[in-house]
């Protein structure tokens, strides 16, 4: 199936960006994908191998297993509409967003939602990641590889500069990060790049 580079939007959902690795399951085949952004009624991935996908499909990723059509597909992009009740699908994602970011993590500092390129530096490595949310308190991001254990480290971001913190939880490639400084500091170096003026 092929499409336009640029499909027309016809989602009446609000869609949040975001890049979260999952696999999609067409007939047989399990790729390796990502999520782009996502909505209630559906999602645009990017496939990480060629594959020429059909109707149905399974999309998993970190928010859960979604079943659905292939709407449009080009070289590197794939839309997929759910056939979920949008209402129970929002459902879900809300519950995600809004979870605590690890079991007994307080939250008393709001998160802001980002896709930002950064490098996460530790003492023995060096790994690019993506920055998916961030507060005074601390980030989540989405490591290039996996570390084998929680350790002290820096998040280094362009714009912003070095934060150091430590590894307070890992899922896989998905880690949180607690930031060693006062968040009310913290707050006041990311705050002009989320509200630039």
């Amino acid at each position: 199936m092929s499409g336009p580079a640029h499909p027309v939007e016809r989602q009446r959902h609000a869609r949040r960006l975001i890049l979260y690795p999952g696999v999609l399951r067409c007939r047989d085949a399990q790729i390796d994908c990502e999520t782009v952004d996502l909505s209630a009624s559906g999602a645009k991935i990017r496939l990480l191998e060629p594959y020429e996908c059909s109707s149905p499909v399974t999309l998993s990723f970190d928010i859960g297993s979604f079943e659905g059509d292939v709407v449009w597909q080009n070289d590197e992009f794939v839309g997929i509409q759910f056939k979920d009740d949008p209402k129970q699908v929002a459902k879900k994602i809300e519950k995600y967003f809004l979870r605590a970011q690890s079991p007994g993590e307080s939250r008393e500092h709001v998160r802001t939602i980002v896709m930002w390129a950064a490098r996460a530096l530790f003492t023995d490595d060096e790994i690019p990641c993506i920055v998916l949310n961030i507060s005074g308190e601390g980030a989540k991001v989405r490591l290039d590889r996996p570390r084998d254990h929680l350790s002290p480290m820096t998040l280094r971001i362009d714009r912003i500069g070095d934060l150091p913190g430590r590894m307070i939880w890992q899922e896989g490639a998905m880690v949180g990060i607690g930031f060693d400084e006062a968040p009310e500091v913290v707050f006041r170096r990311i705050q002009p790049v989320l509200s630039p003026s």
